[in-house]
């Protein structure tokens, strides 16, 4: 499908077996527009999505999972001011989840400023129920962007980031259940800020590589709460800036 124009809404739900949805590979089909909403649903097996759309002023809800699959979800934004939402299971706080089992993934490639990204992953999985993985992989570049990324549930996370741009927000958190987590975030430019919140049974792990080739300064937080073991912070840092740049991390037990 492509789709050209502003003002534009779009809502599909596919309720079932073998959901998918397509677009990108060399981009000819998508949503090209400013002031359009996309609201896509899948409900039951194999998921999918990716996607592309340029344009400003979007609104786009993407949302798979209530119990299950395979999820994956690749979006491509270029434009400004584009508010987008990833749901894989649900919660913070869009609630759902029912013990939920997905095989995670989300892709996200944003170019441009003034863009919001959201995604929440769950997989709280039931008595007896081994659930993992999440994965979740983030490109922005542009300047005013924020990327905020919650996981929660049976360990196998991971964050990946990559940030290129000037007053640009980080904020990850992810939780539970034993072991699992891990977060790496690149970031380049001036003014930006970080935020990381690693919380639950043991494990963790964050990476951060941080530059402000100007001098502005940035902000790293970095809270990590894994009862009695495990834990690891590296920080790669070039701060240009005469008066320092702002680095906290707190390491409980």
């Amino acid at each position: 499908m492509y789709q050209y124009g502003d003002d534009f809404t779009l809502n599909i739900t596919q309720d079932g077996s073998q959901n998918w949805i397509g677009g990108i590979n060399g981009s000819t089909t998508g949503i090209e527009g400013d002031g359009n909403t996309i609201d896509m649903v899948q409900i039951g097996q194999y998921h999918g999505i990716e996607g592309s759309l340029d344009g400003n002023n979007n609104n786009i809800d993407l949302y798979q999972g209530g119990g299950g699959d395979s999820g994956l979800i690749t979006a491509t934004i270029t434009g400004d001011e584009n508010d987008l939402v990833v749901w894989q299971g649900k919660y913070k706080n869009g609630t759902t989840d029912n013990a939920e089992g997905g095989d995670h993934t989300a892709t996200v490639h944003i170019t441009g400023n003034y863009n919001d990204t959201v995604t929440s992953q769950t997989d709280e999985g039931s008595v007896n129920q081994t659930y993992g993985r999440h994965d979740l992989y983030a490109n922005t570049v542009g300047d005013y962007n924020h990327v905020g990324i919650v996981q929660r549930g049976n360990e196998s996370h991971l964050v990946d980031v990559d940030t290129t741009g000037d007053w640009n927000d980080v904020d990850t958190y992810q939780h539970g259940n034993t072991n699992g987590k891990t977060i790496d975030i690149d970031i380049s430019g001036d003014y930006n800020a970080i935020t990381v919140d690693q919380r639950g049974v043991y494990a963790a792990s964050a990476t951060i590589d941080v530059t402000n080739a100007y001098g502005p300064a940035y902000n790293v937080e970095v809270t990590q709460q894994t009862d009695t073991s495990a834990k690891t912070f590296t920080l790669t840092g070039t701060c240009n800036n005469p008066n320092g740049c702002v680095v906290s991390v707190t390491q409980e037990n």
